[in-house]
């Protein structure tokens, strides 16, 4: 389904993949979570947690079953900063550090991040898939 764009006052909105139309980012969030702290439990970040809390801490877990798809992200994911390199958007100087922000069961960390950067550090708020 194509996605339409709108602007109002400037900022960018569009529709969501059942065909409802925003006029902005902050209305999207707003009649996603209403007036919930989004790091409360019912929260943007708790329904997260939540979620994330149930998954096996396996590729096929973290990847919905999709586990097949972890090379070609690989491959993805390093042409993608890459890129950012040439673009003069990212340096990597030695010695250099990343972070891995919802960093999962860490295969990205594993198979990329450790390979381009002396230390990645793992930021992950699900417990369990760092054990």
């Amino acid at each position: 389904m194509p996605v339409k764009r709108i602007r109002v006052a400037g900022v960018a909105g569009g529709a969501d993949t059942e065909g409802q139309l925003y006029g902005s980012t902050d209305e999207m969030w707003e009649a996603e979570l209403g007036k919930v702290d989004p790091q409360s439990a019912d929260g943007w970040y708790g329904k997260g947690v939540k979620y994330w809390d149930g998954i096996d801490a396996t590729v096929d877990g973290v990847l919905g079953g999709f586990g097949k798809v972890t090379d070609v992200d690989m491959k993805e994911s390093c042409e993608f900063l890459l890129d950012l390199q040439k673009k003069n958007l990212l340096t990597i100087a030695d010695p250099s550090r990343a972070a891995d922000c919802g960093a999962g069961i860490g295969r990205i960390s594993e198979g990329l991040l450790c390979k381009m950067f002396s230390t990645v550090d793992l930021v992950e708020p699900v417990g369990h898939l760092l054990e």
